[in-house]
């Protein structure tokens, strides 16, 4: 399931934003008083049928009137983010935002009223909603004293939700608070990355004053203790001496470098006649901060080098006393020792596919979940750890994966760390400066607007009119789902008629073209199919099947087709053959090959086909790749791959581990495998060979399992980061297809050694032996261990149509044209037409559910206050 698209949280992106970008404000927000002010009201009474009627009656609820309003401050709030918005989007192109005032303000507040009324109506439709189960696990049924605590015997949006969809809005306005404090804190710790700067350099002029001169450096960082920065029985900070490498290096898939922000100069200050050494610590800048490969060091894998640190810092020495040096000093730079350190960079190659940004409310388990459900829910959840307590539960895990409960600000009570507390009080000022009435405590009982005041402060802790906003457009996200659950699945009929539109367009490529760059264009959209398929829909069949390419019986590609230098008995219609029916060669002996051929079944098979490969490279080994380099300079091909296999034999390869994370202080252990004494495991090309051998095998022999095995060895091996991406590498017989000639010659040899001998390639019926899946190419990269992913065109169906005066053959829609790694379908036009179509569906009918509702209709429910709006026209207007 994709994520579907959550209406824009709005209200606090604009509140933040117009306070921070206050120079293309059209009017500052005002006191909160007159922030506070009601501009306009949407009111209705919602048309419900006897089930909702009868629920609402069961919780005391029989005033079915809905009034939304909007606020001045709601209404400067959006116009001022509209107004910024364009005024930055034109500035990128060069030009100024012009604006008439009264049509900004008038458009905006229209566009405000429209949505409050779909609000309404949404409400409505959902109340009326009897199907879904959606009435008792409504927020007001599952919570209902909570929900009267807040709204009394009225009807709110946030009633009406669903507890799923409640949390789910709960949880949308706390982490989009917890990305403005994540960047108070990052603020917070640069500034105090500052002041430790400007304290040092405090502690070093004092010390110069007092007559001290810098005498060495040395590379330091901070201990921690327990989390904690550890410091000594005078309150002082613990420093220590060199570079740990879990603390320190930060590992990236292409290469790993030390953290210059964690890492201080140990600055050693020295007086004439004083024993006893003065020590500063100063927070180094990333120039002054030296990094270089330890070339002598002993290592065996690309992935873990050594490397050396060095800082730098220019200080003041004592000088003899001269015109040029009147004052006794002058400056000099200190460079500390080398500290030397392992980097390690985790292999990129395939691992799992990425986890999607799942919207599990497309889910209709979860987003009714049940009210027995939800009862469970809320009586074991744990307030203080904020984690639900998934075992002790029967509920679906998904739900404690997604959603955390409000308050926000409860939260963040129990801050411990300064940045934390420090971010926690400038996200508490900017709300405060919104003039939104945060309070974090009770009003006065005779403050004005005390009623709202106590609602703010009761509901969610001062942050309603956040949450408020965030509930109406959950009700808007709610409705287009259930509008979109009305929506029927495109039929085969429609999905065919778009599929075949498509096919004609696509062979208009093809209409002048001869067969040569047909065949060209052809495959240069199945390369380009492993991530975009929209490009292959037709096949120059006649092409195909009149071209030929030549090819040598002694060929390692072809190999397997031929026997005592003849072509095998059986397969002579994949090549060219006399008026008898002989196969022909040409003047220089070799056989012609058809691009493609017909098989009695009806289907066709296209020889092009998918390889993913592990590689193993000869810089595993420090100074292999060099000594590849020139022993294969300027040799023949046939010498060049015996020089190659023979460096084979001095390879190893370090083993990453199986469950290795990229997130989060990793040490050395976590990303490769170690032995029993704790040391990096290495392994020969062969052991590896082996190792993936069995556990390929041991899944058995099929098209998923084989897959499967081999994609998950590819993370412990590969060398290659973009071996797997997708589909694989497309190699196709007859035609260069740019890779080192070996790796496509090992690749069409796999290829036709199992079609030899009979082996389904869409599925490996037949195959009996793993190993004949698998050939060894070698390139100057290193061995390739290869094998065939994925024939698409292997006995393929086609359809044919007329356009024009021709034929055109197809591919047919339900064709798959990726592999299926675990947990994802393979790919077909058929599979993306009909989900593309069905959320064209849903969109139309939900804005056509809107369009029901003209600017008539909208405006008979809708009350203005044009004092209110006049006064605020004029100060937006006024010069």
């Amino acid at each position: 399931m994709k994520k579907k698209t959550l209406v824009v949280f709005v209200l606090l992106i604009s509140l933040i934003a117009c306070i921070a970008l206050t120079g293309c404000s059209l009017v500052r927000l005002n006191e909160e008083r007159q922030a506070n002010r009601i501009m306009a009201t949407v009111s209705q009474e919602l048309d419900l049928n006897a089930a909702a009627k009868a629920k609402l009656n069961e919780l005391g609820i029989s005033d079915y009137n809905v009034s939304l309003n909007i606020t001045r401050r709601e209404l400067i709030s959006n116009v001022n983010y509209a107004v910024n918005y364009y005024s930055q989007l034109y500035s990128q192109y060069g030009l100024t935002y012009s604006y008439d005032a009264e049509t900004v303000l008038n458009d905006t507040l229209d566009s405000m009223l429209s949505e409050k009324y779909y609000v309404v109506k949404a409400m409505e439709k959902l109340l009326n909603n009897t199907s879904s189960g959606r009435l008792d696990t409504m927020y007001m049924v599952v919570c209902k004293d909570d929900y009267i605590a807040k709204y009394g015997y009225t009807v709110a949006p946030e009633g009406v939700l669903t507890m799923s969809e409640w949390y789910n809005a709960m949880k949308t306005v706390e982490d989009t608070l917890q990305e403005q404090i994540d960047e108070y804190v990052a603020d917070e710790e640069e500034d105090t990355r500052d002041i430790e700067i400007s304290d040092a350099d405090d502690a070093i002029s004092a010390l110069y004053q007092d007559g001290y001169f810098m005498s060495g450096i040395a590379v330091a960082h901070k201990v921690f203790e327990n989390g904690e920065e550890k410091k000594d029985d005078d309150g002082n900070k613990v420093y220590a001496d060199g570079l740990y490498q879990d603390s320190f290096v930060v590992l990236g898939e292409d290469e790993s470098e030390v953290d210059y922000e964690k890492v201080y100069a140990k600055i050693e200050m020295k007086k004439e006649g004083v024993q006893e050494a003065k020590y500063v610590y100063r927070p180094i800048s990333e120039s002054s901060m030296t990094l270089e490969e330890v070339e002598d060091a002993k290592f065996v894998s690309a992935y873990i080098t050594v490397k050396s640190a060095t800082v730098s810092y220019t200080g003041r020495i004592a000088a003899e006393v001269t015109e040029e040096t009147p004052d006794g000093y002058t400056s000099q730079e200190f460079t500390s020792d080398k500290v030397e350190y392992q980097a390690v960079s985790a292999r990129s190659a395939y691992s799992e596919a990425e986890e999607e940004d799942v919207d599990y409310l497309e889910d209709a388990a979860v987003r009714y979940a049940s009210k027995a459900v939800w009862t469970d829910v809320l009586a074991t959840y744990n307030k203080a750890e904020k984690t639900f307590d998934e075992d002790a539960q029967g509920y679906d895990a998904s739900l404690a994966a997604i959603y955390s409960e409000g308050a926000f600000k409860t939260v963040y009570e129990t801050y411990a760390s300064a940045a934390e507390k420090e971010a926690y009080r400038k996200l508490r000022s900017t709300l405060t400066s919104a003039n939104i009435g945060y309070s974090e405590t009770a009003p006065e009982q005779d403050a004005e607007n005390y009623e709202e005041k106590l609602k703010n402060y009761n509901n969610y802790n001062g942050l309603y009119y956040y949450y408020v906003e965030q509930f109406n457009s959950e009700i808007l996200s709610a409705v287009q789902y259930e509008i979109g659950e009305e929506v029927t699945d495109p039929t085969d009929a429609e999905i065919e008629s778009e599929y075949r539109t498509l096919v004609k367009q696509d062979y208009a490529k093809y209409d002048e073209l001869g067969y040569t760059d047909q065949i060209s264009e052809f495959f240069k959209d199945s390369d380009k199919a492993i991530t975009d398929i929209s490009g292959v829909y037709t096949v120059p069949l006649t092409a195909l099947l009149k071209s030929t390419y030549k090819v040598d019986a002694t060929d390692k590609s072809y190999a397997a087709l031929f026997e005592g230098g003849e072509v095998k008995a059986g397969f002579e219609k994949y090549f060219v053959q006399d008026e008898q029916g002989k196969v022909v060669t040409d003047k220089d002996g070799k056989y012609e090959m058809y691009y493609a051929y017909d098989n009695e079944d009806g289907t066709y098979t296209i020889n092009a086909f998918f390889v993913a490969h592990i590689l193993f490279k000869f810089d595993n080994v420090s100074g292999l790749a060099d000594k590849v380099t020139a022993a294969i300079k300027d040799n023949s091909h046939e010498d060049e791959l015996t020089k190659l296999a023979f460096f084979v034999e001095s390879l190893k390869t370090v083993i990453q581990q199986e469950g290795y994370a990229k997130e989060g202080g990793e040490v050395l252990a976590d990303v490769f495998e170690v032995d029993e004494d704790g040391n990096i495991k290495y392994s020969t090309v062969e052991d590896a060979l082996d190792r993936i051998n069995t556990a390929v095998e041991a899944n058995g022999i099929s098209y998923e399992s084989i897959l499967k095995a081999f994609l998950e060895q590819m993370v412990l091996f590969n060398d290659d980061s973009g071996a797997i991406s997708n589909s694989g590498y497309l190699i196709c017989s007859g035609l260069d297809t740019g890779f080192m000639q070996d790796f496509a010659d090992t690749a069409r040899e796999v290829y036709y050694n199992l079609f030899v001998a009979g082996v389904d390639l869409t599925d490996y019926t037949g195959l009996t032996d793993i190993k004949d899946l698998f050939g060894k190419g070698y390139t100057s990269y290193g061995m390739h261990y290869e094998y065939v992913c994925f024939a698409p065109y292997f006995n393929v169906k086609l359809e044919k149509m007329t356009v024009g005066s021709d034929e055109v053959y197809y591919l047919n829609s339900k064709t798959p044209l990726t592999i299926a790694k675990e947990g994802e379908e393979q790919t077909t036009h058929y599979d993306t037409l009909k989900e593309e179509l069905l959320s064209t569906k849903k969109d139309n009918a939900y804005s056509n559910w809107k369009a029901e509702f003209t600017d008539e209709i909208i405006e008979k429910a809708t009350n203005k206050n044009e004092k209110q709006y006049d006064k605020l026209l004029d100060e937006m207007t006024e010069d």
